[in-house]
């Protein structure tokens, strides 16, 4: 099938995607007002649960399918991503699931995955029995080529963490050439404790990495790191309290040169106070130690925030700085430890003239590689907007620029894609 047949096909997909939501749209299509209240679809409640089916379908353009330096594969394509949530809170019990797909279909045979498939999904769970104590659980499975990921039509992950909770360093994933996906599987339980105006948190955490195989390679990434961390703080006003997060890990890879044990140790303030900002500001201090490397350490800055001045604005966003083995490999070899700085951002706004919505997003991931002359810098940049043209179905362009730039010769790329098509939300 040639590439403007495929177009053509991709487009269809997207006017059946209207056809068939028109029907259920027309005999409960609300009177659009510029009144106060939620803005966009509600959700559909069956049984106490609040369920958000999404759906996108249409055409997609990659300038640099393979990520490569050199000799680059640009195509055109289809792309679908389905995804939903689903809610059930009864005061003492709150359950969420979420997932999303993203697949990708490109025509041109040069490309060395023609088709991928990248996803995310999972489950939370909170049990509070008394109003000072809560249980926690989630697991999560997400499969990429990066800590990016689809980012076109996921936000950021930078869900802010509740009070007396313990944030978990990252397993990051940093970007690069020719990159083989990987599925990586997380979960976690917890406790939170609330004294007066004291709180404390423990919670245990596992996340475990596999990667798509790649006979290039003279050593695997595959491993798991188990977390184990605490929180202690104090509210200093109704608004602000103050907090220190003790947290232990042990990194297990089947290359067992890559093993370390470790240390995590910070503190900051915080606010999840109702109002415009939620969120916390951290520093501290890491170690890590490997039979081959030795003893590494380094400190930590980061942020986790969410801002929502009104019902049109919606912002998140994240900085932290982890310590690990290297999911790059360096001369066949993926046994180099590294420092990895991540900040990702996502912006949402909903105050365009009636029936536009718009976004960004934007990422850096900057790599340091321990005892060796190599470091990456890895940028993303997004836009999207889209036009409703139909309760609950909109037309939507999306534009995404990664990139990795590093002082080795031939591991840098860049890239462009763009995406059109329809969009339906419940």
């Amino acid at each position: 099938m040639d590439c403007k047949a495929r177009i053509i096909y991709a487009s269809l997909a997207a006017v059946l995607v209207a056809g068939m939501a028109f029907p259920a749209m027309a005999a409960d299509m609300p009177v659009k007002s510029s009144a106060g209240g939620p803005k966009g679809p509600v959700p559909l409640a069956v049984g106490g649960w609040l369920f958000s089916p999404t759906l996108f379908a249409g055409a997609v353009y990659n300038s640099n399918v393979n990520q490569t330096n050199t000799n680059k594969v640009s195509s055109w394509g289809e792309r679908v991503v389905p995804g939903f949530t689903a809610s059930l809170d009864n005061g003492i019990y709150q359950t969420n699931f979420y997932g999303i797909a993203d697949l990708q279909n490109y025509s041109n045979s040069g490309a060395s995955h023609q088709t991928t498939i990248d996803a995310k999904a999972g489950v939370t769970q909170l049990y509070m029995p008394l109003p000072d104590l809560t249980f926690r659980g989630n697991l999560d499975f997400t499969r990429q080529a990066d800590v990016f990921g689809s980012s076109a039509f996921a936000g950021a992950n930078t869900t802010l963490a509740p009070t007396s909770a313990a944030p978990i360093a990252p397993v990051t994933v940093s970007p690069q050439i020719n990159p083989d996906r990987y599925n990586q599987y997380s979960g976690a339980l917890g406790v939170d404790k609330r004294f007066g105006r004291a709180f404390v948190g423990l919670s245990g955490n596992i996340v475990a990495t596999k990667f798509d195989d790649n006979p290039a390679l003279a050593t695997s990434r595959d491993g798991a790191v188990y977390t184990l961390a605490s929180r202690f703080g104090f509210d200093v006003t109704p608004q602000i309290y103050a907090f220190v997060d003790p947290q232990l890990d042990w990194q297990r890879y089947d290359d067992s040169s890559r093993n370390s044990d470790g240390y995590r140790v910070t503190g900051g303030l915080g606010t999840n106070a109702p109002g415009l900002w939620q969120g916390e500001v951290y520093g501290g201090y890491q170690a890590e130690k490997n039979d081959v490397v030795g003893t590494y350490s380094s400190g930590v800055f980061g942020v986790r925030v969410g801002y929502a001045p009104t019902r049109m604005w919606d912002l998140k966003a994240s900085l932290d700085e982890t310590l690990g083995a290297s999911s790059i490999a360096v001369g066949g070899a993926t046994g180099v430890a590294t420092r990895v700085t991540t900040a990702l951002l996502s912006v949402g706004y909903n105050g365009l003239p009636q029936g536009w919505g718009a976004s960004a997003r934007f990422g850096y991931v900057k790599t340091d590689f321990i005892n060796v002359d190599r470091n990456d810098n890895g940028w993303l940049a997004g836009a999207g907007v889209t036009y409703e043209v139909w309760r609950n179905l909109g037309l939507t362009l999306d534009y995404q620029y990664k990139s990795v730039d590093s002082n080795v010769a031939g591991q840098s790329f860049d890239q462009h894609v763009v995406s059109i098509g329809a969009s339906y939300k419940y």
